[in-house]
């Protein structure tokens, strides 16, 4: 199991790369890191990851809950 520090080291190395690389595909990154750490712990805040990784920046607080939805939404159908 990872732990709070494992999640924030990668936020930390995944936020160095939000501006230089195209929003898709770092989104993308990041939510497959999401998947991955949510998987591996039932307690992981996707909301406070994307946060953390820089790709979640002066949205409402009700925009993070339905990319949530949409995210998990688009994972099952897959």
């Amino acid at each position: 199991m990872m732990t709070r520090k494992d999640y924030i080291a990668t936020a930390e190395i995944l936020k160095t790369y939000s501006e230089a690389m195209d929003s898709f595909f770092f989104e993308d990154l990041v939510n497959d890191f999401a998947d991955m750490f949510a998987e591996d712990n039932d307690r992981f805040n996707r909301v406070r990851f994307w946060e953390a990784c820089n790709w979640l920046d002066e949205v409402t607080e009700e925009e993070p809950k339905s990319r949530v939805k949409e995210h998990q939404a688009i994972r099952e159908a897959e």
